[in-house]
C-alpha cells in the first residue's frame, strides 16, 4: 500500500481540477479543507443560479439513488457534482464500488471520510480506484498554513507581520504532535482575531493572544486567577458559566489539572532559583501561556499547589469510581481552596 506522501494533497487539487471526473475522494482530519475543495470544484463546473440542480449535498443516499443520479445530465452546467460524507457503504459492497470506478461520464462524485480505516478500508479503496483520485487532507506544512491565513486576513481587509504570524502559528498549537487543532479551529480563532482588531488594518500581538486561547482555555486562566484572589464566589459563578455555554465537566476537569500541574513545575522550579526564562523553557509550552502559568503560580505558596493537585486527583479517581457527581466535587474543591 502506498505511504500517505504518495497520496495527492491539497496543493495538488486545484492543478488537476481541470480535467477532473467521476469518484474523488477526500480523506484525513482536515473539514475545512474538504470543503474548500468542493467548493473549488462547485465554482468552477456549477452555472451561477443552478446549483440546486447540479449540485447534491446528501444526507443520507442509497447506492441505486447514487449511481442515478450521477449519470443525470446537467442543466445548463458544465458538469454534475455529487457530495457524500462518510458512506461506508462503498468498503461493504464490491459491486457498487466497481460500478463507480466503471463511471466514464464526466460529472464529479465526492466521497469524503475524516476516519476511514487505513488498514482495512484505504485498501479496498486502492483496489477499485488506485490513488490517482484519492487526496490526503491532513495537517499542511507551515507554507501552505500561511497561505490560509493570508488569504483569509486580505479578504477582510488585514495585514499580518511575519513576526506576529510566527507567533500565531505558535500559539494555535496547528503542529504541536498530539494536537487536534484543525483549520477549522484555525478558521474560527481568525474571526475572533479579525473582530478584536476593529479598524486596525495590520493584526497585532495583542489580537492574536487574546483570541487564540479559546473559550474553555480562557476560562481555565481566569477560574485560577479568581482562586488566588480568593473570590469563591465569583469563581463559582464561572465555574457554572462555563457548563452553561455547554462545555463537558470532564473537558474542564482535565483543563485544571494541567493547569495546576505546570504551575507546581513552574513554583518548584522558581524555589529552585531557576531564572525567568529558564522556567518559561522548561514549561514547554508558548510563552504567552508560560508567563500567565508562572504568574498565576505565584499567587500561591508551593505546598498549597501541591496539596489542590493532590485534590484534583482524588476527585478524578472519586468521579471515575462513581463515588461523587463531578459537578458537585469541584464545588467542593473550589469551597476548600
Amino acid at each position: 500500500m502506498p505511504f500517505k506522501n504518495d497520496f495527492l494533497q491539497f496543493n495538488d487539487f486545484k492543478d488537476r481540477l481541470k480535467d477532473m471526473k467521476g469518484p474523488v475522494f477526500l480523506l484525513g482530519n482536515e473539514e475545512f479543507l474538504m470543503k474548500r475543495c468542493i467548493d473549488s470544484a462547485v465554482k468552477a463546473y456549477i452555472s451561477p443560479g443552478f446549483e440546486i440542480m447540479d449540485y447534491i449535498k446528501y444526507d443520507e443516499a442509497t447506492k441505486d439513488q447514487l449511481l442515478a443520479d450521477l449519470y443525470v445530465i446537467p442543466m445548463l452546467s458544465q458538469k454534475r457534482i455529487l457530495w457524500v460524507n462518510n458512506y461506508k457503504e462503498i468498503f461493504n459492497d464490491g459491486e457498487f464500488a466497481a460500478k463507480l470506478a466503471n463511471y466514464d461520464g464526466d460529472n464529479i462524485i465526492f466521497f469524503t471520510f475524516t476516519d476511514i480505516d487505513e488498514k482495512k478500508q484505504l485498501p479496498k479503496l486502492l483496489k477499485y480506484f488506485g490513488n490517482e483520485n484519492i487526496y490526503m487532507l491532513n495537517a499542511l506544512d507551515k507554507r501552505g498554513l500561511k497561505a490560509i491565513i493570508n488569504n483569509r486576513l486580505k479578504k477582510n481587509g488585514k495585514t499580518i507581520s511575519p513576526k506576529n504570524m510566527e507567533e500565531l502559528i505558535n500559539l494555535s498549537g496547528y503542529f504541536n504532535k498530539d494536537s487536534d487543532y484543525t483549520i477549522s479551529n484555525l478558521d474560527f480563532d481568525l474571526q475572533k482575531i479579525i473582530a478584536h482588531s476593529g479598524d486596525n488594518p495590520e493584526i497585532s500581538l495583542e489580537d492574536i493572544e487574546l483570541s487564540v486561547d479559546g473559550d474553555e482555555a480562557k476560562f481555565v486562566f481566569d477560574f485560577i486567577e479568581s482562586l488566588g484572589r480568593g473570590n469563591k464566589s465569583e469563581s463559582f459563578h464561572m465555574f457554572h458559566s462555563i457548563l452553561k455555554s455547554g462545555s463537558k465537566v470532564e473537558q474542564i476537569a482535565a483543563l485544571i489539572a494541567g493547569q495546576f500541574e505546570l504551575m507546581v513545575e513552574a513554583k518548584e522550579l522558581s524555589e529552585e532559583g531557576y531564572p525567568y526564562n529558564d522556567i518559561i523553557k522548561a514549561l514547554g509550552i508558548h510563552e504567552f501561556r508560560a508567563k500567565k502559568i508562572i504568574q498565576a503560580a505565584d499567587r500561591f505558596q508551593l505546598s498549597h499547589l501541591k496539596n489542590i493537585l493532590i485534590n484534583v486527583y482524588d476527585i478524578d479517581r472519586e468521579v471515575k469510581m462513581g463515588n461523587i457527581d463531578a459537578v458537585m466535587a469541584y464545588e467542593l474543591l473550589i469551597a476548600k481552596i
